[in-house]
């Protein structure tokens, strides 16, 4: 019974887990994504380094196109902010998953402390059934013993029931003659 019960614990804790399980497989898809799009915005980044110093060789050499130059250096500041913009969300969405873990682990510390609890409680109600048992083995051995008192007092009462019965016929027979003997001697008084 106790396997029986700690078997079907173990398939209640698997079932509430498994919702956990495939949303941390999902999260961990999600974080894979987000490093996948980090390295692509690091190359781009890298990219856009190199188109930056291939403009400060322009710069350097076409002097009269530094005015278009900076407006193209402007514009890549910009693409540059909404990068690191885009960086900072991602640091958001990466702390929300971090956040969701810390709540995921929470929950798993809650289940096993009910687990324990639960535990405890079959623990306790093992030993008030050993109890109960050990109190039925002791009230069956003296329900025994009782009964066979009441055999012995049943024979003993047959027994006196024999004696009565013997007493009474032996009264009775006293009876008899004492009754015939007043007789006589009411019958010698008459004469």
């Amino acid at each position: 019974m106790n396997n029986e019960l700690k078997t079907m614990l173990e398939s209640i804790i698997q079932e509430a887990l498994k919702p956990i399980k495939d949303e941390m497989h999902t999260i961990k898809d999600e974080v894979q994504t987000i490093k996948e799009d980090i390295h692509t915005i690091k190359g781009e980044v890298q990219s856009l380094k190199g188109e930056v110093q291939t403009i400060k060789g322009e710069v350097q050499t076409v002097k009269e196109d530094m005015h278009t130059i900076k407006g193209e250096v402007q514009s890549l500041k910009g693409e540059v902010q909404t990068i690191k913009g885009e960086v900072q969300t991602i640091k958001g969405e990466v702390q929300t998953v971090k956040e969701d873990m810390h709540t995921i682990k929470g929950e798993v510390q809650s289940l096993k402390g009910e687990v324990q609890t639960i535990k405890s409680q079959v623990d306790e109600n093992t030993q008030l059934l050993k109890a109960i048992i050990h109190r039925q083995e002791e009230t069956d051995a003296k329900l025994d013993a009782v009964s066979m008192d009441v055999h012995k007092l049943h024979g003993e009462l047959n027994f006196i029931k024999e004696e009565i019965s013997d007493i009474k016929t032996t009264v009775d027979f006293t009876y008899q003659k004492t009754n015939k003997n007043e007789l006589e001697i009411f019958k010698l008084k008459q004469n």
